[in-house]
């Protein structure tokens, strides 16, 4: 039997042609641009196709069908016709399933198969296994890109399922593994070679994308660290005059700065990857903003004298492991410790920090 994929099999066990092939033997259809042929001819066709098709056949037709790429002829209210591809695997998981990309702190990714009923602990945890993280898996978390807002992302919630946090028409997901808590001693207090080395190459991206102001200085004892853990020693043999050319530290790196980067890297001699990746963290964690995640607040400040003239002042606000920062003008105003703090809550998009010594709660 000679049809095409692109063909339609009836429950009657008939096949109906859509494709308009002289080489398609299927019966055709109303308005189908099928050659013409006799009534007797055509009638006495179908009559041997139709004998031929048994059931075994048609089980095994419809095997083929949902194996392959089909094409499906949508008809529209106009009068020409729109003709749309689609991937019957890719529907079927999209349906139950989603193909989730994880980006890992590497620059490496993998797809994950995950049904959209599970809750964001469940990916959270195929993930943490794949990298092999144990104890101190809690540091980390998964970034959503918010497609309503540009470059606006959000953490994948634990406890609500992913199908109201991912959109469903969407076949592929791409979704970030990063750090999402740093503590204040990261060299002291994080026990894990491995949990150190990706709060290593977090702090490395944000300085090279100045998401982490940082000044030039530090900048450079940073990336002499980097160059000890990963070429070892200096070697003036080996290290040639532009042996840094392949290395990317901060945004608009010049020559000037890979010779501090050099000189630097001389004076790590004898450290091993896990010392100078401990120095690396030492050193950043002393950074002004280092684990600070600043979100979007404003102040309404009254006008005592004519209520209806009040002032908006746009503020940051800068969690972090020591506590709650303000930020105005990308320079910080106050801080308040997590020791200052006994309560937080919100009301809308009121925001309050009730603090020890302050019996009335700070609003921002």
């Amino acid at each position: 039997l000679t049809w095409h994929y692109n063909c339609e099999l009836l429950p009657d066990r008939e096949v109906k042609c859509f494709c308009g092939s002289k080489n398609c033997r299927a019966k055709p259809i109303i308005n189908a641009p099928l050659p013409t042929t006799s009534s007797s001819s055509s009638q006495s066709t179908d009559e041997s196709i139709l004998s031929t098709l048994n059931l075994t056949n048609i089980s095994k037709i419809k095997r083929n069908l949902f194996s392959r790429m089909i094409s499906f002829r949508y008809l529209s209210s106009h009068k020409t016709s729109i003709y749309r591809s689609y991937n019957l695997r890719s529907f079927q998981l999209g349906h139950d399933q989603y193909s989730v990309v994880i980006h890992f702190l590497d620059d490496t990714e993998r797809t994950f198969h995950i049904d959209r009923r599970c809750k964001g602990i469940d990916l959270l945890n195929e993930v943490f296994d794949y990298l092999e993280l144990a104890d101190e898996r809690k540091y980390f978390g998964l970034l959503i890109e918010d497609l309503t807002q540009d470059f606006a992302y959000r953490w994948l919630d634990s406890t609500k399922t992913l199908k109201k946090q991912l959109k469903t028409n969407i076949l592929s997901y791409h979704l970030y593994c990063k750090v999402r808590f740093f503590v204040k001693d990261p060299a002291k207090q994080i026990d894990d070679e491995f949990t150190k080395y990706l709060c290593v190459l977090q702090i490395k991206k944000e300085l090279l994308s100045g998401k982490l102001p940082c000044q030039r200085s530090t900048a450079a004892i940073l990336a002499g660290y980097i160059i000890q853990s990963e070429l070892g020693d200096y070697d003036v043999n080996k290290h040639q005059k532009r042996y840094l050319n392949d290395f990317h530290f901060i945004p608009f790196q010049n020559s000037d700065f890979e010779n501090e980067i050099q000189k630097y890297h001389k004076l790590n001699r004898g450290q091993s990857p896990a010392d100078a990746e401990n120095n690396y963290l030492r050193v950043a964690s002393s950074l002004a903003m280092y684990g600070v995640e600043l979100h979007k607040a404003s102040v309404k400040i009254s006008n005592t004298n004519n209520s209806l003239y009040n002032s908006i002042i746009e503020l940051h606000v800068g969690v972090c492991a020591i506590g709650i920062s303000i930020f105005q003008n990308s320079i910080k105003i106050n801080t308040f410790s997590w020791d200052q703090i006994t309560k937080i809550s919100f009301k809308r998009r009121t925001f309050y920090v009730q603090l020890i010594k302050n019996p009335s709660p700070a609003r921002v």
